[in-house]
């Protein structure tokens, strides 16, 4: 199936002609190759989901491009804004713009959801040599985003992801970016967790978030998003490669014949 054309939008980033792009790809763990070659390429406000049966790839591409240690490109490239990740720590490919959701985000005790989050944007403010923001601005910025995003506006105070269910979060990472505002978003089974009413709200809020020029890379199984979602293409995940690429019609032919042949 041919792979959709790129629809050119017009946002906040377009001017400096920002994009995420990969190149023939490859992706190893502890020697063993998981990601064999994927070439990708995702300009603001895109929304690309990836798709493909479990042990497929789809987590360790996405913790290639964030950076994660355990992984390790042995072959191709992957560049932002026409910059080189390769040689970049994962608190640098932050600083650039780039947010990895995980698929199970892990618990820190005695570090509160607002206080991390306050931390984590006055240190990329600092990086773009801005102003701090004081705890009681941020605060107040919290509390709108919460509002905003039909969370508990007590939300902030709870420890980060301990004693959170699934849903929560899932809800929570989504919190973390739209706080901090990246300019690419690589949310891992991002809809995992959540029922129906939590899956629309969590998928208005990316819609939103496209609008305002964020690319995004989605990993999900379920076939249904294109109901809640403006999906720009679809990308099936087979054997650490993309068997196959298209619209959103491909999530049609994935819901009737699943990722076989």
């Amino acid at each position: 199936m041919e792979l959709m054309k790129k629809n050119t939008l017009k946002n906040r980033y377009s001017r400096t002609a920002r994009v995420l792009v990969l190149r023939n790809v490859h992706v190893s763990i502890e020697g063993r190759e998981i990601v064999a070659g994927v070439t990708l390429s995702i300009s603001p406000g895109e929304i690309h989901l990836l798709m493909g049966p479990n042990g497929s790839g789809k987590s360790t591409l996405l913790h290639a491009v964030a950076g994660h240690p355990r992984t390790t490109v042995t072959k191709g490239s992957m560049t932002l804004d026409g910059i080189s990740l390769s040689k970049r720590e994962p608190h640098e490919r932050a600083r650039a713009g780039l947010f990895l959701g995980f698929q199970q985000p892990v618990d820190i005790p005695g570090v509160t959801i607002g206080s991390f989050l306050r931390t984590v944007q006055n240190t990329l403010r600092t990086a773009d040599h801005k102003t701090t923001i004081s705890p009681t601005a941020f605060a107040a910025q919290l509390k709108e985003v919460l509002v905003h995003m039909g969370m508990d506006e007590r939300f902030g105070g709870r420890t980060l992801n301990e004693r959170l269910s699934g849903g929560e979060k899932k809800r929570g990472e989504l919190l973390q970016m739209v706080v901090l505002e990246p300019r690419y978003a690589l949310l891992d089974e991002f809809d995992s967790g959540l029922d129906v009413d939590a899956m629309r709200q969590v998928a208005h809020i990316i819609s939103e978030q496209s609008k305002k020029g964020i690319g995004f890379l989605l990993v999900s199984h379920n076939p249904k998003l294109n109901d809640m979602l403006p999906i720009t293409a679809v990308h099936v995940m087979g054997k650490g490669t993309f068997e196959a690429s298209g619209g959103p019609e491909l999530l049609v032919t994935i819901a009737k014949k699943g990722f076989g042949p």
